[in-house]
């Protein structure tokens, strides 16, 4: 099964020869809400000090909020603030709270998103969520899998609740049944799942989940359940790609979180004045 790609940004001009400015310190802290492992943001992490080196700016450690929801991230943000930050680049967690807690940031420091805007109608490089969900369930509806369950995944940041409205909406105007897989916040996900598709009548032929790290476990699960179930999934991973290639996922829909992080630092010096233009190359977004 091919991937299903959604571009960002597709033609940047690498090949620059010119001498790059003298390093500046812009100040700029990066925080990202999910897991802790700093392997799963790789690419975001590469297109964020690729602006920067085209920049001159000093790049920024990328700081983790891991997932214990918006108290986690607002401190760490908070701190970067206090330390004399004044640019913050913000994949936003969540919970309802966090937009007027970044509101507030913006008072003292710019503010750039990614991916949503989290209803605060700040600077935002976006990926096309609702794009991968409807993406995600054309293909599905493509299939001849008879039971096809969601992994309901909504409040894992508002990014990943677009995926899934879009997901669920084209699965019913397409006429596709599933069934949705409550995940309880008190429980381990990958014990969870075990248990759930190992007992769950009738046997899931097809599991889709709409966030990468989820989807990682979900990979991680599926030997202790003992039964054969597809898995199918909206990631960005290195370690999604290689299930993928591995055959451990049936399909995956991929954005490019490389160009939101190169993206996001030219939007963030913009704000900040440091910089007069934007990156070179034309921002396409299409989905191939």
């Amino acid at each position: 099964v091919g991937i299903l790609a959604l571009i960002l940004a597709s033609t940047f001009n690498w090949g620059r020869e010119e001498e790059p400015p003298e390093l500046v310190d812009g100040q700029i802290a990066v925080v990202v809400a999910g897991g802790d492992n700093g392997d799963r943001w790789r690419s975001l992490d590469q297109g964020i000090y690729q602006a920067c080196n085209e920049l001159g700016l000093e790049k920024p450690l990328l700081t983790l909020a891991g997932t214990d929801g918006q108290d986690r991230q607002v401190q760490l943000l908070r701190r970067e603030v206090e330390k004399g930050a004044r640019g913050l680049l913000v994949l936003p967690g969540g919970d309802r709270d966090l937009p007027g807690y970044l509101q507030e940031f913006s008072k003292s420091a710019s503010v750039v998103l990614l991916e949503s805007d989290a209803d605060t109608g700040l600077p935002c490089v976006p990926a096309d969520n609702a794009a991968m969900g409807r993406s995600l369930a054309r293909w599905l509806a493509e299939q001849t899998n008879t039971h096809i369950a969601l992994l309901d995944s909504k409040g894992r940041s508002p990014g990943v609740a677009e995926r899934q409205a879009a997901f669920e909406a084209e699965m019913t105007a397409l006429g596709v049944k599933f069934h949705p897989i409550a995940w309880p916040d008190d429980e381990d996900l990958k014990s969870y799942l075990a248990l759930t598709l190992a007992t769950h009548n009738p046997q899931i032929d097809m599991l889709a989940v709409m966030d990468n790290e989820s989807l990682e476990i979900a990979a991680e699960a599926l030997p202790a359940s003992m039964v054969r179930v597809a898995l199918c999934g909206i990631a960005s991973s290195d370690l999604s790609v290689y299930n993928l290639d591995s055959g451990y996922l049936d399909a995956i829909v991929y954005h490019n979180e490389y160009a939101m992080g190169y993206l996001g630092i030219y939007q963030l010096a913009a704000q900040m004045n440091l910089l007069s233009k934007g990156p070179e190359g034309e921002v396409l977004h299409q989905l191939v």
